[in-house]
């Protein structure tokens, strides 16, 4: 922060700093709280950050009508003494001692809709996927020709996921990625971010502190299972901040190539047949 030399300016430098020091403090809080699943900032804390940005703009526009020659003596003392009178409430509002955030059930996983399936072979492949997620596998290729009922299937297994995580009482999440024709690195972090409800690493401009961000908050998430549906090129995990393997989360992924799933380096694959209504 750029300090004007001018007695009446200076005298505000205190407050300037505490206040703004104790904004990135809030900033960071909320950041590390919206990292579990489901929840946002609280409406209180979202004012009173524009506020502080509110402030932050004033001041600026201060010290440039005093640098212009456009501001001085007696009406800057009391400009002056106005803005460090709502720079300290502001401050002592800026307090929260409890959560920064808090629960939004529009946010939580909740199950896809989807053709219900059953049958033989629907059953088997349905079992032998979570059973390698309970394993541990850290990815997963479920491939064959388009419209076999890949993505159905594995809509299944995102349901089936979410209800066991529910009712074991366990911390897991599975979360939904739709992907595409030419894909980006860029693109597949900004799907993910979405399906988390990361707005915030959407800020980031460096893909490389976005990869990090994502790696850290995917890590951090216990029993975490991301799916991909559709992929059609191989791409690096690392690059997008997947972490997959040992401490990461499990990827499952969708392809209608057997090529794709070999260069995404799937420990497991399942090939699958024709999956229809009446399949049974």
């Amino acid at each position: 922060m750029n300090v004007v030399p001018d007695e009446e300016l200076n005298c505000m430098n205190g407050t300037v700093e505490k206040l703004f020091a104790r904004a990135d403090d809030i900033k960071a809080r909320i950041e590390a709280e919206e990292r579990c699943h489901g929840k946002r900032r609280k409406k209180e804390v979202e004012n009173w950050l524009k506020n502080v940005e509110e402030v932050e703009n004033r001041k600026r526009c201060l010290e440039t009508d005093v640098e212009e020659g456009h501001l001085g003596g007696k009406k800057l003392k009391t400009e002056v003494e106005l803005l460090n009178i709502e720079m300290e409430e502001l401050f002592e509002q800026g307090l929260f001692p409890n959560e920064v955030t808090l629960y939004d059930h529009s946010c939580l996983s909740l199950p896809l809709v989807t053709t219900q399936l059953k049958g033989q072979q629907f059953e088997k492949y349905l079992g032998q996927i979570l059973q390698w997620c309970d394993d541990g596998v850290p990815i997963i290729g479920v491939w064959g020709v388009g419209g076999v009922g890949k993505t159905t299937l594995v809509t299944h297994v995102h349901d089936k996921l979410r209800e066991n995580f529910r009712t074991c009482g366990n911390s897991g999440s599975a979360y939904w990625v739709t992907t595409s024709h030419g894909i980006t690195v860029f693109y597949l972090q900004k799907k993910i971010a979405g399906a988390m409800h990361l707005d915030y690493l959407l800020k980031v401009e460096d893909q490389r502190q976005r990869a990090a961000m994502l790696s850290t908050t995917l890590k951090g998430k216990e029993n975490s299972v991301l799916i991909l549906d559709d992929v059609w090129e191989p791409f690096a995990v690392e690059d997008v901040g997947i972490p997959v393997g040992e401490n990461g989360c499990k990827l499952i992924l969708t392809s209608r190539s057997f090529e794709v799933c070999r260069k995404m380096a799937c420990q497991k694959t399942i090939k699958v047949e024709d999956l229809s209504e009446e399949e049974s």
